[in-house]
C-alpha cells in the first residue's frame, strides 16, 4: 500500500517514468506472459502471492526511473544503496572475523527477508562489490588517502562476506564478475595481471571445508537434490511449453507429479512433513512455471539491461572524464547482471529484487547520462569553444575551460559536498 501510495503521489505531481525502449519492450513482454501464465495456471489461486510480489517490483521500477534522472540524483541513490548493503557486508565480515575465519555450514546471512539465506546474501554482495569498486574508481582523484582506504573497505567487506557465506554459487559469481570486468577493461593487461595476482590470495583465505565443497559438487546430497529438481523442472517446461504450469505452482505441481515417498533425498520440515523445495535455479524456475515464452521474456529482460548500459556508455564517450561516474556505473550494473546469471543458476531468485533493481537502476543511469549530455551541449552552444588562436597561451591570459572536464572534476558535486563538509 505504501508503494502504491508513493507511485500515486509521484504521478499526481506530473512526473513520468522513463524506461529506454529495450527495457520497455522486454518488461512489457515479461509482464504479459506472467499474467497469462497466472491466469491459465494449474491452480490459479496459488499465483496470487507472486502477482502481488511482481506488482511491487513494477511500482519500484516506476519510482526509481521517475526519480533518478540526473547525475546528482543517481549519486545520492547509489550512496544510499551502498550504505544499505554495507550494513549487511560489515555484519558478514565481522561475523567471519569473530569466528576466526572458520567455515560453517550455514555461512552468514543478511537482513531478514530477501537476504536472510546465505546464498541470496552472497548474490547481493556480488552486486555490491562492483558498484562500490567502480564508485571508488570514479571519485578516487577527489579523495584523500584516508578516504580512499575507507572506500576500499566496501568492496573488501563484500568479498569477505561472500567467502564467509559458504555459498558456492556466490564464489563462482565473484570469480565470473572478476574475469568479465578484467576482459572488458580499457587496461586489459593491467586488470588481468591484477586478477592473476589477487585471485590466488583470495583462494588462499577460503576455508578448506569450503574448498572441499567444490570437489564434491555434483555428487553430494545437496547437488543431487538440485539436479533432481532441475530435471523435473525442465520436464514441466517440456510438457507445458507455452505458459508453463503456472506462476507460483511449482510446489503443488511437483508434489502431485514427481514426489516419491521414501526417497533418500527427501527433506523434512519441523513437523516431520516432506518439504518440497524451490527449483534452486532461476531459469528453471521461470521455464517450469511460465514455459518457454516466459523464459525467453526473462532472458530478454536481462539482455535489455546490457543494451541500455551499452547505450549509456556510448552516449557518454564524448564527455570523456566528465561522464566517468555514470559510465563506470553502467559497467558495474553489467557486472551485477553477470553475478545474477551465475549465482542465480543455483538459486530461485527470479522474483527477488535483484533483476528488477538492476533494470531500474540501469534506466536511471541512462536518463542521467542523457541529461548530462544535453546540459553539456547547451553549455557548448552558449559558450562555444574559442578558435585555435585564442586557445594559445598568452601572457596574462587563462586558457578557456573545456566542457569535457578533467579527471579531477569528473564528479563536480562530490567536491562541493566535501567543501561544504569542510566549512562546517
Amino acid at each position: 500500500m505504501s508503494l502504491a501510495g508513493a507511485v500515486l503521489a509521484f504521478l499526481m505531481e506530473g512526473r513520468r517514468p522513463a524506461l529506454p525502449t529495450p527495457a520497455t519492450v522486454a518488461l512489457l513482454g515479461f509482464t504479459v506472459v506472467f499474467l497469462m501464465s497466472s491466469l491459465f495456471a494449474e491452480r490459479a489461486s496459488e499465483s496470487v502471492n507472486d502477482i502481488k510480489l511482481f506488482a511491487n517490483w513494477l511500482l519500484v521500477i516506476v519510482l526509481i526511473t521517475g526519480t533518478v534522472t540526473t547525475e546528482r540524483r543517481w549519486f545520492l541513490f547509489l550512496v544510499l544503496f551502498l550504505l544499505f548493503s554495507l550494513k549487511m557486508s560489515q555484519h558478514g565480515f565481522r561475523s567471519w572475523v569473530t569466528r576466526g575465519f572458520a567455515f560453517t555450514g550455514w555461512g552468514v546471512t543478511g537482513g531478514p527477508g530477501w537476504f536472510q539465506n546465505s546464498g541470496e546474501f552472497a548474490l547481493q554482495m556480488g552486486i555490491f562489490v562492483p558498484l562500490s569498486t567502480y564508485l571508488y574508481l570514479a571519485i578516487r582523484p577527489q579523495l584523500s588517502r584516508l578516504k580512499r582506504l575507507l572506500m576500499l573497505m566496501l568492496p573488501i567487506s563484500g568479498v569477505a562476506s561472500i567467502i564467509a557465506s559458504s555459498s558456492r554459487g556466490g564464489l563462482l559469481a565473484l570469480a565470473a564478475v572478476a574475469i568479465w570486468a578484467a576482459l572488458r577493461s580499457r587496461y586489459r593487461f593491467r586488470a588481468s595481471f591484477a586478477l592473476v595476482v589477487v585471485a590466488p590470495l583470495i583462494w588462499l583465505i577460503v576455508p578448506a571445508e569450503m574448498k572441499a565443497r567444490f570437489t564434491t559438487a555434483g555428487t553430494d546430497a545437496t547437488s543431487l537434490s538440485r539436479l533432481t529438481y532441475w530435471k523435473y523442472g525442465m520436464e514441466m517446461a517440456k510438457d507445458h511449453p507455452v505458459l508453463g504450469v503456472g506462476v507460483g505452482n511449482w510446489e503443488s505441481y511437483y508434489r502431485a507429479h514427481y514426489f516419491v515417498a521414501g526417497d533418500t533425498l527427501n527433506r523434512f520440515d519441523e513437523t516431520g512433513k516432506v518439504k518440497i523445495e524451490v527449483a534452486h535455479n532461476s531459469f528453471v524456475e521461470v521455464g517450469s512455471q511460465m514455459g518457454y515464452a516466459g523464459l525467453l521474456a526473462f532472458v530478454s529482460v536481462l539482455i535489455s539491461i546490457f543494451i541500455i548500459n551499452r547505450r549509456t556508455r556510448v552516449l557518454l564517450e564524448r564527455l570523456s572524464d566528465r561522464g566517468r561516474l555514470l559510465s563506470l556505473s553502467a559497467r558495474a550494473l553489467d557486472d551485477g547482471v553477470v553475478a545474477f546469471c551465475i549465482a542465480g543458476f543455483f538459486m530461485s531468485v527470479a522474483l527477488y529484487p535483484f533483476v528488477w533493481f538492476q533494470l531500474a537502476m540501469s534506466a536511471g543511469v541512462h536518463a542521467a547520462a542523457r541529461n548530462l549530455v544535453q546540459s553539456a551541449r547547451k553549455a557548448q552552444a552558449t559558450h562555444p569553444a574559442p578558435d585555435r588562436l585564442s586557445m594559445q597561451r598568452r601572457p596574462g591570459r587563462v586558457r578557456a575551460p573545456r566542457w569535457r572536464g578533467t579527471a579531477a572534476a569528473s564528479v563536480p558535486f562530490v567536491s562541493d559536498i566535501q567543501a561544504d563538509h569542510g566549512a562546517q
